[in-house]
C-alpha cells in the first residue's frame, strides 16, 4: 500500500472528500489523524485489527512468496482467487464462501499490505484523535479481530472514549447485525446532536 484512500459519504452515500494517505499508513491510523482536520464530531471503529506482530508479519511474508510463486503476482480479486490468509483451511473456506455469499467484492494485494502492515500503529495515530469521542465496536465471538484488540487500544485511547462488546455475533457482525448497527449509529447520532447543542 504505497498510497490509499478513504472516502467519506454523506447521509444519502454522496462523496463529501477523500483522505489520501501515505505509504505506510493504513486506513485507520489514518482516519483518526485527520479527524480534527475533518471537524469530526465523532468516530465509530468497528473491529479494529492489531498491530502487526513479528509471528504476523513472518506468516504473511510466507504467504505472499507462495502465492507470488503460485500465481506470479500477489494480486487477489474476490470471489474467484482460493487464496486467503486464514488459521486454518476451514476458516479459509468458510471466509471465501462468505464472501461470495454476501456479494463482497474484494481486490487486495497482499504484498503491498504487508508492507503497510509492517510499519503500522494504530496505538502512535491515537496520541493524536483530539477531543472527539472514539467509540469501539467488536463482538465476543470474532476470532479475526478479538474484542482483547478492541480493549487495548480503548485503554490507549484518550477521552472522551468508549467501548462495547457485543456478547454475540462475529467479524462482519458490527456493520450486518441490524441490533448492533442501530446502537452503534444511534450513539453518532447523540454525539452529533449534543455537538449541533453547543454550536
Amino acid at each position: 500500500m504505497r498510497e490509499g484512500q478513504v472516502r467519506f459519504r454523506g447521509p444519502a452515500g454522496e462523496l463529501q472528500g477523500v483522505l489520501t494517505f501515505p505509504e505506510g499508513k493504513g486506513p485507520f491510523p489514518a482516519v483518526v489523524l485527520a479527524l480534527p482536520l475533518l471537524r469530526a464530531q465523532a468516530c465509530v471503529a468497528l473491529s479494529i485489527g492489531p498491530d502487526a506482530s513479528p509471528d504476523g508479519l513472518a506468516y504473511m511474508e510466507r504467504f505472499v512468496s507462495e502465492l507470488k510463486t503460485r500465481q506470479g503476482s500477489a494480486l487477489c480479486v474476490y470471489p474467484g482467487c482460493d487464496a486467503l490468509p486464514a488459521p486454518n483451511d476451514l476458516f479459509r473456506e468458510f471466509s471465501l464462501r462468505s464472501m461470495s455469499r454476501e456479494g463482497f467484492r474484494l481486490v487486495v494485494d497482499w504484498e503491498k499490505s504487508t508492507e503497510a502492515w509492517r510499519v503500522l500503529r494504530v496505538r502512535e495515530s491515537l496520541e493524536h484523535k483530539g477531543a472527539i469521542p472514539l467509540l469501539y465496536v467488536v463482538c465476543r465471538m470474532d476470532y479475526l479481530t478479538p474484542p482483547a484488540v478492541s480493549r487495548s487500544f480503548y485503554h490507549h485511547t484518550p477521552p472522551p472514549r468508549a467501548l462495547k462488546i457485543f456478547p454475540f455475533g462475529f467479524h462482519s457482525s458490527t456493520h450486518k447485525n441490524r441490533w448492533i448497527l442501530r446502537f452503534w449509529v444511534q450513539w453518532l447520532q447523540r454525539h452529533l446532536a449534543a455537538s449541533e447543542t453547543v454550536r
